[in-house]
């Protein structure tokens, strides 16, 4: 059993896990502002937590005997009666779950179990409810109760889907760690870095780990997340086909972040780009990710000279600030004082650079739980790297994920508030694998094959070793986009930014608009179901243009991939 997370619900994840997974077309609203006019509006709603007063439980029973659809996490009775289960009153702390592959909405998905946390309610299904997952006590040891269930509702094609867990709480519980650990020296290795957040072999207050090693492989978090997708495309299979947009630029199924940090070396930075400048192609875009590009935080003794770094970034690198505490833990002042120290000292040396947006502190020091983003985000610094695979003992050339997840999405604090700065672990250490490579083969090889496990992989280089050029080689190799830090936050910005708007179903045609952020440039690829109510996608348009798309399985369900630059389009489907 885990130790009982602080965590509140983390309300602010519910719609950064739907832009996360690619749907911005949706709208937030509490509660107490529902209206029937509102709710008949939407195919489908989401509820979080909690009872229902008689006349909010009668609009949605209406709307869903009216073919509406719902997913509602950890409802109360009343809700519950209505999705056909039973409480049992009680719950699993920290347990696991397992996903029904046999069919949707789960095929696709990982078929082992894989760690939830927060509570689960145990419940007995009735009548015509169907389990999608189950509950487990431990990795092994089935709770014989559902942990996500679905059931249909009236006679018009409505569903309710109830998910016995907080799922956006788990999801950032399983991103940032147990908060119950804040603050703790737990591996024995001074400073209180964020793996010690998941360290659970603490000497006298010995736990099981918060990330189960044995499971590091699963992006744990990010395959959750799916299965909501996967609920929401099936809930939706007879109402209208539901676009989304993919996670990373032109398709690509993983991306290498590379971010090096340069301890005042006389010209380690300038290695590392010149390598990157030597792998072309010639007259590559670096707007349109055609080019190998890359960070560098520095310290300001740095033998990199200001005119360097400006010519630098002038073609398409990031060079920012390496803030520094000494390797000593920090208060909240402290911790300030250390970023305005740095990049004052930095400013004043490189005055022609533009302000940084990425950071990752020297020594990883992380000394509670979510000062550090906040702090970060007053400063301008909208994109953290400390998350950091590691130590090479606990790892034991296992790679994978930490945090369960290779998708930025922002931090929470402890209130579950979101913070405007995106957590990307660092999954890729030179101090672990610089000299036991094939595990990063590894990790690459199931983003890009049938496992599925999509990622942005952040890396660490530190030019002590040919880590850099291990990961430039094996990038070129596989196809693999290598871009900066700057870059990807650019990115996850303007696809959030992105949406579909104005979407009608009508006679076999979905007609919709795309708007495409400026910073996608023409990289965003839009995901149209390929198969729908026994119909099929034949024919994309943009105004009067043919749209080529492409069919490809994603997760167990078939998509029309397409470029999605701004327009109107009509997608037109016909019977098999």
């Amino acid at each position: 059993m885990e130790a009982l997370p602080q965590l509140h619900h983390a309300e602010g994840h519910d719609p950064e896990i739907l832009r996360a997974e690619g749907f911005t077309g949706f709208s937030h609203a509490n509660i107490e502002d529902l209206t029937r006019e509102e709710l008949s509006s939407h195919a489908v709603a989401i509820l979080t937590g909690g009872d229902l007063n008689p006349g909010h439980l009668a609009i949605i029973r209406d709307w869903l005997e009216n073919g509406g659809n719902l997913i509602a996490m950890r409802p109360g009775e009343s809700l519950s009666a209505m999705a056909g289960l039973r409480s049992s009153g009680l719950t699993i702390s920290g347990g696991y779950l397992q996903i029904d592959t046999s069919g949707p909405p789960g095929q696709g998905l990982v078929a082992e179990t894989i760690q939830f946390h927060g509570e689960a309610d145990i419940a007995v299904t009735t009548g015509e409810t169907r389990s999608l997952a189950g509950l487990y006590h431990d990795a092994v040891t089935p709770a014989r109760a559902p942990a996500v269930t679905l059931r249909p509702v009236g006679t018009s094609g409505g569903d309710i889907a109830v998910f016995l867990f907080d799922l956006a709480l788990s999801v950032a519980l399983t991103r940032q760690g147990n908060p119950a650990w804040e603050g703790q020296e737990r591996d024995e290795a001074e400073p209180i870095r964020p793996n010690d957040l998941f360290f659970g072999d603490a000497g006298s207050n010995t736990q099981a780990d918060f990330v189960d090693l044995d499971k590091v492989a699963i992006p744990q978090a990010d395959e959750q997340m799916r299965l909501l997708s996967n609920v929401i495309l099936h809930l939706t299979r007879d109402t209208a086909p539901l676009p989304r947009f993919w996670y990373f630029p032109k398709g690509a199924k993983a991306v290498l972040v590379m971010a090096a940090d340069d301890h005042g070396t006389r010209d380690g930075t300038e290695r590392f780009f010149q390598r990157l400048l030597a792998l072309g192609p010639e007259g590559c875009d670096v707007a349109n990710w055609d080019c190998a590009r890359a960070t560098s935080w520095i310290y300001a003794s740095s033998d990199l000279t200001n005119q360097q770094a400006a010519e630098f970034i002038a073609q398409g690198f990031d060079i920012g600030s390496h803030p520094n505490t000494h390797c000593h833990n920090w208060s909240e002042d402290s911790l300030a004082r250390a970023f305005f120290e740095d990049l004052h000292s930095f400013a004043l040396k490189y005055p022609d650079l533009p302000r940084q947006q990425g950071s990752r502190l020297h020594c990883i020091v992380w000394s509670d739980y979510a000062s550090h983003p906040r702090i970060e985000r007053g400063w301008g610094i909208r994109y953290d790297l400390n998350y950091y695979y590691w130590p090479g003992t606990w790892i034991a050339n296992r790679s994978g994920f930490m945090t369960g997840s290779g998708l930025p999405m922002r931090f929470a604090d402890r209130e579950g508030r979101l913070i405007d700065v995106y957590q990307q672990e660092t999954h890729l250490v030179d101090e672990v694998f610089g000299t036991a490579f094939s595990p990063v083969e590894t990790l690459i090889d199931r983003a890009l094959g049938p496992e599925g496990y999509y990622g942005a992989f952040g890396t660490h280089v530190d030019f002590h070793n040919d880590f850099d050029l291990q990961l430039m080689n094996l990038a070129v190799e596989k196809n693999v986009p290598m871009v900066s830090v700057q870059q990807m936050l650019d990115w996850t910005d303007g696809r959030n930014a992105s949406g579909f708007d104005n979407t009608k179903w009508e006679d076999d045609v979905l007609s919709f608009d795309v708007h495409a952020d400026a910073r996608t440039g023409e990289m965003l690829v839009g995901m149209l179901p390929f198969n729908f109510n026994n119909a099929q996608l034949v024919e994309l348009r943009r105004g009067e243009a043919a749209v080529p798309f492409t069919a490809e399985q994603i997760k167990g369900v078939e998509y029309g991939l397409f470029s999605a630059t701004s327009g109107s389009y009509t997608a037109t489907y016909a019977p098999h």
